[in-house]
């Protein structure tokens, strides 16, 4: 009888350290940011691309090849929901681009539900970029186009995953401007914010 007690007790302290575990990785992130660890773990999913371009060491933050660089090449940040599949269209450089859905442009120049044009602006020959998908969410750095105001360059350095958490997650390195892990909320007031600042 004792050794079912022990048993018995031992799944309990399982199951108290599964809930705890729950807890802690799924919902305290969901109202904070998420520490190196859940930002480590994710990458599973959400991984960082590299370019094949490289800056050099004296670079002015403008030259920089990651998302401080496309940053300083923007005018604003966009949280987009995918509505269809990537295409070609055969300019170069802009080569590829997705129909999608306006969450959220702090610029005001787009309303949420409005539908656009996300056209992807390639920096550098060979950068690598996550393939955007139908239904997922993403932040987007980048510039409504003069001709068409449906229209949206994006940069390819200057993609952000959103999470299942609401999380934003760079997708390239980020240099200086350290915005992974932070509530998407937080990641577009403070990007805005530093393209606000640098713009020419």
């Amino acid at each position: 009888m004792k050794s079912a007690g022990k048993g018995k007790l031992k799944k309990i302290i399982i199951w108290a350290a599964a809930a705890l575990a729950v807890i802690v990785f799924v919902v305290i992130p969901i109202f904070g940011p998420l520490n190196p660890l859940e930002v480590l773990l994710l990458r599973i999913k959400y991984p960082v691309y590299s370019s094949a371009g490289r800056g050099l060491p004296n670079a002015e933050p403008r030259d920089q090849v990651n998302v401080v660089g496309a940053a300083m090449y923007s005018d604003t940040i966009l949280h987009i929901r995918i509505t269809g599949d990537e295409d070609e269209f055969g300019l170069t450089p802009y080569g590829y681009y997705w129909t999608a859905e306006v969450i959220e442009d702090p610029s005001g120049k787009s309303q949420p539900g409005e539908a656009i044009s996300i056209k992807l602006y390639e920096a550098y020959a060979n950068s690598k970029y996550p393939q955007m998908q139908p239904g997922s969410e993403y932040l987007v750095m980048g510039w409504f186009s003069e001709e068409n105001e449906n229209e949206f360059y994006a940069q390819s350095l200057g993609i952000f995953y959103v999470t299942f958490t609401g999380h934003a997650l760079a997708s390239a390195d980020e240099g200086s401007l350290s915005l992974s892990g932070k509530k998407v909320d937080v990641c577009m007031d403070t990007a805005y914010q530093f393209i606000q600042e640098n713009a020419e």
